[in-house]
């Protein structure tokens, strides 16, 4: 079973602008009594389908980010451990590790279902990561070893996102690049008829929207064809749902106003309710609400 308990505040210093856990979460665990051998063949399904219904339960309870993906572990090690030991098909034991991954990459399904009303998923890999990080990590900056599990569910190295000038290394942990610093790195080329990935084609927005406004951005959208673009419209649309509104980081208003700028956007924002989608505040129950 999982336990949530709101102990942390995002006003201390060492929380600030950092991946942190909204609260402490507590894994309490039980004797077995089955003692039983399993198979992962028929075992990983069940996991799958433990965390997707424990993820719908906990975001109606408000939790999301970080508190949401550690919140999964535990139900997800309860069906791991009803049996004992577990095997694959060569007679090894599944160990945690697996399971923590399995949970990852079934969050992430769920999340990307959820931010495109189950709709097929046209984002390239690493807007795929960018999109996961901003909504799990929620911060610039983020430890290492947890993004590059989160770069692996979703299939592609951290290497490569480097070499992409999408993040940098800072210490132990890895930091987004802003549009504008990517910009200076000729990351992407904002007049020219090429963009690599759809993150740069998001801070190409950003960036044309911030040196020319409303006609900047128009012009861009105009000479890519991306008015009706169906890839763009997605890049759009989960953007917004998991980008920050902060006073450091006002990413979210800037993308409303990109979007309110073109016309074909704002209607599709409109027609598919996507201004009323709000990435949910944390907020985490206390100790009498048992997660289990």
């Amino acid at each position: 079973a999982t336990w949530s308990v709101n102990t942390e505040s995002p006003e201390n210093l060492h929380q600030a602008n950092k991946n942190s856990v909204a609260s402490t979460v507590a894994l309490s665990c039980r004797k077995r009594l089955n003692t039983e051998e399993g198979w992962w063949s028929e075992v990983e399904g069940k996991v799958r389908e433990r965390v997707e219904e424990k993820a719908t339960i906990l975001e109606d309870w408000g939790m999301a980010g970080i508190d949401l993906l550690l919140g999964c572990f535990g139900p997800a090690l309860e069906v791991l451990s009803a049996q004992y030991p577990v095997l694959h098909q060569d007679g090894t034991q599944v160990r945690p590790e697996e399971i923590f991954q399995v949970t990852r990459k079934t969050l992430i399904k769920h999340l990307f279902k959820k931010y495109t009303d189950s709709h097929d998923l046209l984002l390239d890999k690493e807007m795929q990561f960018y999109s996961v990080i901003w909504s799990l990590l929620q911060a610039q900056s983020f430890d290492f070893d947890e993004a590059r599990q989160i770069a692996l569910a979703v299939g592609i190295e951290i290497k490569e996102l480097e070499n992409r000038k999408i993040l940098k290394k800072d210490k132990g942990d890895l930091t987004f690049l802003t549009p504008d610093e990517r910009l200076k790195k000729r990351s992407f080329d904002i007049e020219g008829d090429l963009f690599l990935s759809q993150v740069d084609i998001l801070h190409a927005l950003f960036c044309t929207a911030e040196t020319g406004g409303s006609n900047g951005v128009n012009s861009l959208v105009k000479r890519m064809n991306w008015f009706e673009d169906k890839a763009v419209l997605q890049v759009l649309e989960v953007a917004y749902q998991v980008l920050p509104q902060t006073d450091k980081f006002p990413m979210r208003k800037q993308l409303e106003d990109i979007v309110t700028w073109v016309d074909s956007w704002s209607k599709f924002f409109r027609d598919e309710g996507i201004w009323d989608k709000k990435q949910k505040e944390k907020e985490v129950y206390q100790t009498e609400i048992n997660y289990e």
